[in-house]
């Protein structure tokens, strides 16, 4: 249902060449499953509440693209959608980036590809911890009886150690 805007020619020994399409609208067939072809659909909308609106009323996308020099418009985007890897300005550069992963989460796929990210796919690593037997009397605080001494052990730095806002603020 949109227009063809760059592209759209085919060839027999390569396909399609890449294919831009703009105007594309609820209902269009190019967004009813995920593309694997050099075709990228535009989806116009009238704010950057509407696309995430857009975004999040379907599966996850494989690749979120978005061209946008906004700090506030990418955070929105950062912080208000899921998708397995998510580009501004660029629908090419994150493949060549090696130490990045590639990947989908929930219908556009699940795991990550890409040198040790595909390693790590097929791998568990699994936490294994040995306290000596020799240690039990320096962990006897955790038993009763409970006294005010133990407790403060439990409650005073560094087992009590507020995490700071910014660390939080970073983890998306």
């Amino acid at each position: 249902q949109g227009k063809i805007v760059f592209g759209g020619r085919t060839d027999e020994k390569r396909g399609f060449e890449p294919t831009i399409v703009k105007d594309v609208s609820e209902g269009d067939s190019l967004l009813e499953e995920e593309i694997f072809g050099p075709i990228l659909p535009l989806v116009p909308v009238d704010s950057v509440e509407d696309a995430i609106e857009f975004i999040s009323s379907r599966d996850n996308p494989l690749v979120l693209y978005a061209f946008t020099e906004d700090e506030k418009t990418k955070d929105a985007l950062i912080e208000r959608t899921t998708s397995g890897n998510l580009v501004f300005n660029d629908v090419f550069q994150q493949l060549s980036v090696n130490e990045l992963p590639f990947g989908g989460v929930g219908e556009s796929g699940y795991g990550r590809q890409v040198l040790k990210y595909s390693f790590d796919n097929f791998v568990y690593d699994r936490a294994c911890l040995d306290i000596p037997r020799s240690a039990e009397s320096d962990l006897a605080v955790r038993y009763p009886p409970y006294t005010d001494d133990k407790l403060s052990f439990f409650t005073s730095p560094p087992l009590n150690t507020k995490v700071s806002e910014s660390v939080n603020s970073t983890s998306h």
